[in-house]
């Protein structure tokens, strides 16, 4: 006997979506900002950093090469 199990459905999480379209939109603007290629993401070591550099809570940076998000 074969027993199917599909996964579960999906729920909705709107807080969790409305943080993804604000990330984006954060991080397309500041790339936009240096005329491409991430030069407008400004650059920190961690997120402690971040916020000493004066940005809010939500906005983007990067360490590297990686983008990341002030918390």
């Amino acid at each position: 006997m074969t027993v199917i199990v599909s996964p579960p459905v999906p729920k909705s999480d709107q807080r969790f979506d409305d943080w993804m379209i604000l990330f984006w939109k954060r991080a397309f603007e500041a790339i936009s900002a240096g005329g491409g290629g991430g030069a407008g993401v400004p650059e920190y070591v961690d997120n402690a950093a971040a916020l000493a550099g004066g940005l809010a809570v939500g906005y983007v940076y990067r360490t590297g090469g990686d983008l990341k998000i002030v918390i």
